[in-house]
């Protein structure tokens, strides 16, 4: 009588108490083992070893990609870009960790786009403002405004130094892609009223990139860098930025600010519910509506991560990369993929002929920009003279004495672009 009280009492403290400890602990175990001797990250950077994962760049300078027609260039903005969200996290976004290795296989595989979330580890977490000088900016994984690092595997791959970060980028950037322009995204997740932390940023750059940097005149607030001919950028590195840094030291190193709300520059983040209602069909009224925008401004898209914390268990479950083609069809310049998670629409991104009428077989898996149709630009009409009348030879007769007043109108590119006008 006593024992069949007792056993279903034992059996529900088994099951309450005793079996979850052993789940958790044994989930301890496992990610102590993941973590282990940097295990985790090793399996993780596998993917960029798959025989199908290969990428082989030819040299971009040539007279046929980059101009139309004498002194007439094609822009920043007529180009796809090869494009990588998340660049530095081999094993996924909640939770995880971030390595300098994955920075260099995703420039490796061909990406001429990266992203970096951006945040700070102070010197004094009780004085945030009086020793932001000396606290490090890093690369780290931040989910919500928050960081958001996997802390059972101890600090080491929790945030990179901004520095290194940059050293890595001057030293693996360009191999192999010689004249390739560079874009890096800093997702800037600091405070906003402290100009110290955006020094440290500008210190940094000024420190490793600043003899790859474009011409001045591109600068924040200059002439947009969406317009910048992209011979004027062969062999620089860009730098974006989510809002317009205070400090006017980083301010003359940034080149331009994606946002919702920017005008020549436009973000577009999507979520698993803006996927399944659409895509990027969500953001124009229809095709013909977005390859108009996309004609004068810049696009970048993003598909952001699902938040699931089961990734430290699993690595990798928590990212997502969407069917390109419909971005392409568009003329989005920027769409953003997770290179680390190489799935069958990876392979999509990477081997669709994106202009196959003008650039047979150009893929991203050999060129980092390939131009858009012609459909899908539009060009600036070559500068026309300027007439003046002769005062010796009557009001029938003119002489060509300027073009500097001419204020070029847009063309719509058409087939034949040798000769815009035919």
């Amino acid at each position: 009588m006593v024992l069949n009280i007792l056993i279903p009492i034992l059996l529900t403290v088994v099951i309450i108490i005793i079996v979850p400890i052993i789940i958790v602990q044994s989930k301890k175990a496992d990610i102590n083992n993941i973590c282990k001797n940097g295990k985790r990250i090793a399996d993780c950077l596998k993917v960029y070893k798959n025989p199908e994962y290969k990428v082989s760049f030819s040299r971009l300078n040539r007279n046929n990609i980059l101009s139309y027609g004498p002194d007439q260039y094609y822009r920043l903005k007529d180009f796809y870009i090869s494009s990588s969200y998340l660049s530095a996290h081999p094993c996924g976004h909640t939770k995880d960790l971030v390595s300098y290795e994955n920075i260099k296989q995703v420039l490796n595989k061909g990406a001429r786009f990266i992203y970096f979330d951006i945040y700070f580890k102070p010197s004094n977490i009780f004085n945030q403002n009086y020793y932001a000088s000396n606290s490090r900016i890093v690369v780290q994984s931040v989910l919500d405004d928050e960081r958001n690092a996997l802390t059972t595997c101890g600090p080491d791959n929790q945030y990179l130094d901004i520095k290194k970060v940059l050293e890595v980028i001057r030293d693996n950037a360009w191999t192999g892609k010689e004249d390739y322009p560079l874009i890096v995204y800093l997702n800037l997740q600091l405070p906003k009223n402290i100009q110290a932390f955006e020094y440290n940023i500008f210190d940094a750059i000024n420190k490793t990139l600043l003899d790859r940097l474009p011409n001045p005149v591109y600068s924040f607030q200059n002439r947009s860098i969406a317009d910048a001919p992209l011979k004027d950028l062969l062999g620089k590195v860009v730098f974006l930025t989510n809002r317009k840094p205070i400090n006017v030291n980083l301010n003359e190193f940034i080149n331009g600010v994606i946002t919702p709300q920017t005008s020549n520059m436009i973000r577009y983040n999507m979520d698993q519910k803006i996927i399944d209602s659409g895509g990027v069909g969500n953001i124009f009224v229809d095709q013909n509506d977005g390859i108009e925008k996309c004609k004068n401004s810049i696009y970048m898209v993003t598909t952001k991560s699902t938040p699931n914390d089961r990734n430290q268990y699993t690595p990798k479950m928590d990212l997502l990369n969407e069917d390109p083609a419909d971005a392409f069809n568009f003329g989005i310049q920027i769409f953003c993929m997770n290179f680390q998670y190489y799935n069958p629409d990876m392979k999509i991104y990477l081997n669709t002929e994106l202009n196959p009428t003008e650039f047979k077989g150009k893929t991203f898996a050999n060129s980092g920009f390939i131009r858009k149709p012609a459909n899908m630009i539009s060009l600036p009409r070559p500068t026309q003279p300027v007439y003046k009348q002769n005062r010796n030879v009557g009001l029938t007769s003119a002489a060509i004495v300027s073009s500097s007043s001419y204020a070029p109108s847009v063309w719509a590119g058409g087939t034949n672009l040798a000769n815009p006008q035919g």
